[in-house]
């Protein structure tokens, strides 16, 4: 069970993700109905989880998001959004949301993108997840059940996303890479040109990673096929030096 601070300007909404986490088993520490209350309710409450807005009065969500994350940088938020609204959700990810909801939205969504961003947590500065299972990581040329690859080269590390990650994939990759960077290795490739990776709920997953690639000094090569992922990638401070590629995407 989790307590959950939930943020709408719109009572119905807010009633109605209330339901939602009670059926299913959570509990709502608080409510609010803007950006200012989200703030001095996170402060006051301490959830372990804020379902956020992002258009509302006073103060919006992404405002919010930043006044929290300053507070409190270990803050799960999962932020609640319109069609249409696809930049400020790039923008929210990038300033610390752990995922997102597209309204409408069912209760086996929220459900399962709480259970998701409850299982997150932030180890030496990449993404790992409580009670990661073991695994042997796999090579390049693995089955198409993978969701990524490492092939060693002649001169870097070759890292290829297969597939939507769970949670558990972001663990695993973090840990793998955390062992690369240990034995040295100074120059990496990541590959976002096959399957279905990249997502708006994954990318700010795979910011970490690469960012704990960086700030151990190795070099970074990225290669995406979508040029809105690659722009906010770009984005961030931390990779201002990574070596960028527009490709077209491959087949699995």
């Amino acid at each position: 069970m989790a307590r959950v601070l939930v943020v709408d300007d719109a009572l119905m909404m807010r009633k109605t993700i209330g339901n939602f986490l009670q059926r299913g088993g959570h509990e709502v520490a608080a409510e609010g109905a803007d950006g200012l209350q989200a703030v001095a309710l996170y402060k006051k409450h301490h959830p372990e989880v804020t379902t956020l807005d992002i258009t509302m009065p006073e103060s919006d969500g992404i405002e919010a998001l930043t006044q929290i994350m300053a507070y409190d940088s270990t803050a799960k938020v999962i932020m609640v959004s319109s069609l249409g609204q696809k930049h400020k959700v790039f923008e929210a990810l990038q300033k610390g949301a752990r995922s997102y909801l597209l309204k409408p939205f069912t209760e086996d969504k929220l459900l399962a993108t709480l259970k998701d961003v409850l299982q997150m947590s932030t180890e030496a500065g990449g993404v790992c997840c409580a009670g990661a299972r073991p695994s042997k990581f796999p090579e390049a040329g693995a089955s198409e059940a993978a969701s990524f690859s490492i092939k060693q080269e002649s001169e870097s590390v070759l890292v290829t996303a297969f597939a939507e990650f769970s949670p558990g994939d972001f663990c695993d990759l973090a840990k793998e890479l955390e062992t690369l960077l240990q034995e040295k290795q100074k120059q990496f490739v990541f590959q976002y040109t096959q399957g279905n990776a990249l997502q708006s709920k994954t990318v700010s997953g795979f910011l970490q990673l690469m960012e704990q690639v960086v700030r151990q000094g190795a070099a970074l090569r990225v290669e995406c096929f979508v040029q809105d992922y690659t722009r906010y990638f770009r984005s961030a401070a931390a990779l201002q030096s990574v070596d960028w590629g527009l490709v077209k995407k491959k087949a699995v």
